[in-house]
């Protein structure tokens, strides 16, 4: 930690995705012979107080990662990696998806920094047009409603744009100050494939 902050926020980087549409494990994916989890871990760790791994019950914890392990569950869902986070964090808490390869210490800072200046109990930036909910600050407060959300099986974290006290920054504001893209997340085959020639370039 740089101490560019005062409220203790950890970074919770979300591993425990099933990658069905990718095939395999989008954290072990690579580009340009590293890992997407330790490009995400690298950019993290100068901006958070812990950065920390979170994954299903029963997968191995990451060598030379503090990890948790979600409770058992047999649902697609990142809602329970959020909901074990916001148990082992403070007051507030960063989540941050394994498919976030090009995201930087930058942006992190930034994004951080607006967290602890908001009072939502959600901050979520835009990018592409979409809420990014898998890169975003959430406040312990929206246990109780996860646990609802769990209970009656609505499993879509969208819901809490308009449930919770939430705050977006717009993706005009991001763009201006972060060239290129820093929030683009892979999920398929072929995006992986674009990142990787758009590198080679």
């Amino acid at each position: 930690m740089t101490g560019w902050y005062h409220p203790s926020v950890n970074c919770y980087v979300l591993t425990g995705g099933l990658s069905r549409r990718m095939g395999t494990s989008k954290a072990r994916l690579e580009l340009e012979g590293r890992r997407f989890i330790d490009r995400i871990v690298a950019a993290a760790e100068p901006v958070f107080d812990r950065v920390i791994a979170v994954t299903r019950d029963g997968e191995p914890s990451w060598d030379g990662l503090e990890t948790l392990h979600e409770d058992p569950h047999g649902e697609p869902s990142a809602i329970f990696g959020i909901r074990k986070a916001l148990d082992h964090g403070g007051d507030r808490v960063w989540i941050l998806a394994a498919d976030y390869p090009l995201v930087t210490t930058e942006l992190l800072g930034y994004l951080r920094s607006r967290f602890e200046q908001s009072e939502a109990s959600l901050l979520v930036p835009v990018w592409h047009g979409h809420p990014q909910l898998l890169c975003a600050g959430y406040a312990r407060g929206l246990r109780d409603m996860l646990d609802d959300m769990i209970r009656t099986n609505r499993l879509r974290l969208r819901e809490l744009l308009v449930a919770a006290e939430s705050e977006q920054i717009g993706e005009s504001e991001l763009r201006a100050a972060f060239p290129g893209e820093p929030l683009s997340n892979i999920n398929l085959p072929r995006e992986l494939e674009r990142l990787r020639r758009d590198y080679e370039r």
